[in-house]
């Protein structure tokens, strides 16, 4: 697959826990409809939704996936302006 094609694709597909072969370099939001290129973001966002520095990213994108409703709390459009 070209490059063009990988990452104007990419975003539509999704990756069953299950079929990855190398877990060490395995991205829980490869289980996601997230782009790749957002994927730091979307870390960000469930760190600073939980507002815990104690836990590791990975760790708070899963308590994130597992509790949407605690992404209710942020007021997004005052923290993409904040972001930008």
């Amino acid at each position: 697959m070209e490059k063009t094609v990988y990452i104007n694709s990419i975003g539509f597909m999704k990756i069953s826990e299950n079929s990855i072969i190398d877990k060490e370099e395995f991205d829980i939001l490869d289980t996601t409809r997230i782009h790749p290129e957002n994927y730091v973001l979307a870390k960000k966002i469930a760190k600073d939704a939980l507002d815990d520095e104690k836990d590791e990213i990975n760790e708070c994108v899963l308590k994130i996936m597992k509790s949407p409703e605690k992404l209710e709390d942020l007021d997004l459009d005052d923290y993409a302006d904040h972001l930008a």
